[in-house]
């Protein structure tokens, strides 16, 4: 093992241990390793700086700008809303309701914003129907990571294995060459959570009301 191999094995190191400890904001981490990254020799100043300009990048940066609108608006969460109050008090069409609008929301905007967007909506569905909120929101969240595969957009690593194929000489997808097979996936998961969720009796219990 050469010296620069270790060198950066240690860095690596360091990031994920802050990474986990919390210790620092991620984005200081990452910029922190770049920085030492650079200033070592490793990593030239025009390679570090290069990435700022991947379309990937920009395209992620906009995607968070348009999550953001849409939970200031409140668009995100009257429409989540509407969509669980038609599944009316059945547990299996709530959560399928509502698996399918996070997955819809997913497609469009970063999953995590959706998460947060309906998060809110779901604990007071809980509470409204005397239900323990964890059964609607570890439904909601696989639903969130589904609906990533709706898009192109929906999730980043979308975005960057069609920015991978554009450096190989490949022709990219299109917004929605992959719907299809997302389409696949969301109904499926949301056909098998809906169905098997309700039989499960897991040991949780509604949260208490707040007098």
């Amino acid at each position: 093992m050469t010296l620069q191999i270790a060198f950066t094995l240690t860095i690596l190191a360091v990031a994920i241990a802050l990474f986990i400890s919390e210790r620092l904001p991620p984005d200081v981490v990452s910029l922190l390793v770049m920085l030492v990254l650079v200033l070592s020799g490793l990593l030239a100043p025009e390679e570090a700086f290069d990435s700022f300009a991947n379309p990937v990048v920009i395209t992620i940066g906009s995607i968070f700008v348009v999550s953001a609108a849409l939970f200031q608006t409140g668009v995100a969460t009257k429409l989540g809303r509407g969509i669980v109050r038609l599944a009316g008090d059945s547990e299996p069409r709530l959560i399928a309701a509502l698996m399918i609008s996070a997955a819809l929301l997913s497609g469009m905007m970063n999953n995590v914003a959706v998460t947060a967007v309906l998060m809110p909506a779901v604990i007071g569905i809980g509470l409204s129907t005397k239900r323990a909120s964890s059964r609607l929101l570890l439904p909601m969240a696989y639903a969130a990571i589904l609906g990533g595969t709706l898009s192109l957009i929906g999730t980043p690593p979308n975005l960057i294995v069609s920015q991978a194929l554009v450096a190989g000489g490949i022709a990219p997808f299109g917004l929605l060459d992959i719907t299809p097979v997302g389409l696949l996936s969301v109904l499926a998961g949301t056909l098998f959570i809906s169905m098997s969720l309700p039989i499960l009796r897991l040991s949780v219990r509604p949260w208490p009301k707040v007098n």
